[in-house]
């Protein structure tokens, strides 16, 4: 068997391709040797308070080992041996091990360290430290132990299975090009990607549209280039949509909702009461929790009695069941109430209002805006209706327009079309006409 050893004057274990062992490197300036089989030896010595590189060589075994005793630090590169092999960490602040292609067995450290087994089935622990550690093309199987630890899914991977253990643990899909789901709110470990996943608290999503979900614990998820659903579910949760048009659901708790790129989504799909006003930077009640939003464009609630507010960009609102209040601000918003007694006020922009079911009560404010109805709303009310420059926008079944009626009603003017009624406050029935209308 071929043999890799390494002999230092100082504090430094005999090492081998099946078993790599390393102690504390104690001298500042120390001499080491690489033998190899067929007699061939390389010697290389100096001081380790800089940076070393040193060559490969060929052969059965092929490696550079870079060394730096003033920060604590060595690693290698381009170890590369025909059959299975163990390495174990050194006693240092950090360890890298890079390049490894065949079925490896690796430990990490005490210290941060950065352990990658490239292709094959491996098997890492990270040990103690915030270490980063990448299984690579193959079944792996990695444990970070303690520590804050960072796993990277490599765009090849498949079959891996990786256990967070004890620390703040992230697994990161930034390499990955199909979309991901993962639930870390469920019991025990599940299959991801064709492997297994358990004791991860946070996520980054890749470049597809993932469904990425939290815990009961505090969990900080990003989603990556796609159009991402993120839900935070109870705790304090961080939800970052990066890329893409994401729609980001903190769940209860305090939670921060940065959308960041992309037309993003803040969801409050709970039922509950809630209150949420865009614009605002500082944290707010939401009726969720205490949450503070950035680069979030649009909201969607639930079946309470909600009321929302848009920022100075065009948004969406969209309230579910209950009796709620949309209030647009400087863009061209698009508001919707569904069900329920809703009041949707457009102000500055061209607005489209959907009062939904239920006899809802329009504004539009400044700006041309379309009042839209559908087959099965209730009977609402257009209060500010401006002719020749607002439209009422009905979603008419066949092709072409529908017959519509105007009954004049005092100060108020009647449309009845499609079966349904919208009252127009303050106009004068015999200004409006088929122009007013609009068919879709």
């Amino acid at each position: 068997m071929a043999t890799l050893q390494l002999d230092l004057a100082g504090d430094f274990s005999v090492g081998h391709l099946d078993q790599l062992l390393a102690t504390t490197l104690t001298a500042p300036s120390e001499t080491a040797m690489i033998h190899q089989d067929g007699g061939a030896t390389t010697t290389f010595s100096g001081s380790f308070n800089n940076e070393g590189h040193y060559p490969d060589w060929t052969g059965t075994v092929s490696a550079v080992l870079h060394a730096r005793d003033g920060v604590r630090a060595l690693w290698m590169e381009g170890l590369n041996v025909a059959y299975p092999s163990v390495l174990t960490g050194f006693d240092y602040a950090r360890f890298f091990i890079d390049a490894l292609e065949y079925q490896d067995t690796i430990y990490g450290s005490a210290g941060a360290d950065w352990l990658n087994g490239f292709a094959d089935n491996d098997r890492i622990w990270g040990g103690a430290g915030h270490d980063t550690i990448e299984g690579g093309a193959g079944n792996d199987t990695i444990d970070g132990e303690s520590g804050n630890d960072l796993f990277l899914a490599d765009a090849a991977v498949s079959g891996d299975w990786i256990e967070g253990d004890d620390g703040i643990d992230t697994l990161s899909y930034a390499g990955i090009t199909g979309a991901v789901t993962l639930n870390l709110g469920l019991t025990g470990a599940q299959n991801v990607e064709g492997g297994r996943v358990a004791g991860v608290e946070n996520l980054i999503g890749g470049t597809a549209g993932d469904r990425l979900s939290g815990s009961a614990v505090a969990n900080r998820i990003e989603g990556g280039l796609g159009h991402d659903l993120l839900s935070g579910l109870a705790g304090a949760d961080e939800l970052v949509g990066n890329a893409g048009d994401d729609r980001l659901d903190g769940g209860a708790g305090n939670d921060v909702l940065l959308g960041s790129a992309g037309r993003d989504w803040a969801v409050y799909g709970s039922g509950a009461n809630v209150a949420v006003v865009l614009s605002a930077v500082a944290a707010q009640q939401t009726g969720e929790g205490v949450d503070r939003l950035s680069s979030i464009e649009n909201l969607a609630t639930g079946a309470g009695n909600d009321g929302l507010t848009g920022s100075a960009v065009a948004n969406v609102l969209v309230a579910g069941a209950g009796s709620d209040v949309l209030v647009g601000a400087g863009g061209d918003d698009t508001l919707s109430g569904e069900a329920g007694l809703d009041r949707l006020f457009g102000n500055e922009g061209a607005d489209w209002l959907a009062g939904g079911t239920g006899n809802d009560v329009l504004a539009g404010g400044a700006g041309a805006d379309r009042f839209v109805f559908l087959p099965g709303d209730g009977a609402d009310r257009v209060a500010d209706f401006e002719d020749g420059l607002d439209r009422l926008v009905f979603d008419a079944p066949g092709p072409g327009p529908a017959a519509f009626q105007v009954i004049d009603q005092g100060p108020d003017a009647v449309v009845v079309c499609l079966g349904l009624r919208v009252l127009l406050s303050g106009v004068d029935h015999a200004l409006i006409s088929a122009a007013d209308l609009a068919f879709v």
